[in-house]
């Protein structure tokens, strides 16, 4: 990025007034308390469909053996879709929901069976796929393709759907979305090529990609080719004991282990889709620095940030939420799940969920809250949705969350209130403190500056145009932008910058 001499003397500045930020907090959407009316123990991911977030509870429900809810994402509309019968289909779901346009999809964890829904809780569905050794428990999630629905059981496998020999340790199936056509594409040995398998194949084209307990694998989604491209061999130098599923991006693959590493307490790692490059990104070391442990999620990618999350450690021992960049740097711990507060604990099998814009994570706590059973969360992950502290030019900026329109939230400088303003110029944001200040702060990055309170408002920095711009604040016209010699106008209806 071009930047002018002024600019960079300033940038200077900033970096030398920048403080890092405190751990972001979450707001409790819902608190489960157990019982015929609502579900208790949640586990997986979240599901997010326009505005509502779909998931799975272990237990609670009319039968105590788990249920389907929703839930809308500012926390409203919590109800129950369906309660599953343990005489008539699974029990103690502990995956996540897949969605196909207004359909949802999933496994219930004892007898391996399958499951369909609506949105609207109308259309329930299921299918038993625990037919002779063809499976008998899953405790993952599905993976969609067309018409097409993949998936992994961790015990039998074999003979009930293809004639092979069943090995007892699980295997890869495939199964239309009308419940037909489920067929066994890979039983697992237990020795060279896996075993019970825990996550959910992750889909490029016709290929599969996924882990069994030591090994990395692929193959083809007919079934043809199956390829070990990494055994897990333990030690400080390998992960080792793989709960969770692969994120792909580009040809590189990104996972934990639940143990293996520095301290044999888990790591994060990247492989090439061949198998090469294995790298071990970021091993988890909580007796020297208090973070995470033993991680069952698979990663979310955002940019160039992977963000997870780990059933037990952190400082109040309950689990984290945390972030790391794909080459391994900027490691950080965004909240620590608290024991004996009314913030969740025992995050289980939770693969952050982003919401639309990638501002806020929605996920699950197995236990915690105010009913004691779990809870579902959200968490902001930038500095406008925080409601904390920063420090900036020997003052103390409070921000809150949420604002409405244009203003996204509120800060208060000492004694003064302002409004917390948001500009989207050339694809970053700026966020404006009034004559205090002025944060630059670039989502895609997750870099932020302080400017001095001395270069004050209404300057602000046009990461798209590599300049430094001021701006005369009337919302009912174009803004006017000047920056060596080219006069800009800037249209916040059409979003774009013209020159002159």
């Amino acid at each position: 990025m071009k930047i002018q001499k002024t600019a960079t003397a300033l940038l200077a500045l900033l970096a030398a007034l920048a403080a890092p930020l405190r751990a972001l907090d979450t707001t409790i959407l819902h608190n489960f308390s157990g019982g015929a009316s609502d579900g208790a123990e949640p586990s997986g991911s979240l599901t997010l469909v326009g505005n509502t977030l779909y998931g799975i509870a272990g237990t609670g429900g009319t039968y105590d053996v788990g249920t389907i809810f929703k839930v809308n994402a500012d926390g409203t509309g919590f109800a129950i879709l369906h309660s599953f019968n343990p005489a008539t289909e699974g029990r103690r779901p502990l995956g996540a929901l897949v969605a196909s346009g207004n359909t949802l999809y999933g496994l219930a964890n004892f007898d391996a069976w399958i499951f369909k829904i609506n949105t609207d809780g109308s259309g329930y569905a299921t299918a038993n796929i625990n037919v002779g050794e063809n499976g008998s428990s899953a405790i993952a999630s599905l993976a969609i393709s067309g018409n097409k629905l993949y998936g992994m059981v961790q015990g039998g496998g074999g003979n009930a759907v293809d004639g092979s020999t069943g090995h007892g340790n699980g295997n890869i199936f495939s199964i239309n979305t009308d419940f037909t056509g489920l067929t066994n594409l890979h039983s697992f040995d237990g020795g060279g090529d896996g075993g019970i398998p825990k996550g959910t194949p992750t889909i490029s084209g016709t290929t599969l990609y996924g882990m069994a307990f030591r090994t990395i694998y692929k193959i083809n989604t007919n079934g043809s080719n199956f390829t070990v491209i990494h055994h897990f061999a333990g030690g400080t130098t390998d992960g080792d004991e793989a709960y969770s599923s692969l994120t792909l991006a580009g040809d590189k693959l990104y996972g934990m282990t639940r143990n293996g590493g520095a301290d044999n307490r888990g790591t994060i790692f990247s492989v090439n889709t061949d198998g090469s490059g294995f790298t071990i990104l970021h091993s988890f070391t909580p007796d020297t620095t208090f973070e995470g442990y033993n991680p069952e999620s698979s990663l979310t990618l955002l940019g160039s940030t992977l963000y997870g999350t780990t059933r037990v450690g952190g400082t109040g021992t309950g689990g984290t939420v945390f972030q790391i960049k794909i080459d391994g740097s900027g490691y950080q711990v965004l909240h620590n799940f608290q024991f004996n507060t009314p913030d969740g604990i025992l995050p289980y099998r939770v693969d952050p969920t982003p919401s639309a814009d990638g501002l806020i994570f929605y996920g699950t706590t197995q236990g915690g809250g105010s009913g004691g059973r779990g809870t579902i969360f959200a968490l902001p992950l930038h500095p406008a949705f925080f409601n904390g502290e920063v420090a900036l030019g020997g003052g103390v900026y409070y921000l809150a969350f949420p604002g409405n329109g244009n203003i996204f939230g509120y800060y208060q400088y000492q004694s003064t209130p302002g409004f917390l303003y948001h500009y989207d110029l050339g694809f970053e944001y700026v966020f404006d403190l009034g004559s205090g200040g002025v944060v630059f702060y670039d989502f895609k990055s997750d870099d932020y500056f302080y400017a001095s309170p001395t270069f004050a408002f209404p300057y602000l920095y046009d990461f798209g145009l590599g300049a430094f711009l001021y701006y005369y604040p009337d919302p009912t016209n174009p803004q006017r932008y000047n920056t060596n010699g080219v006069r800009y106008f800037y249209n916040f209806t059409t979003g774009k910058i013209i020159s002159k």
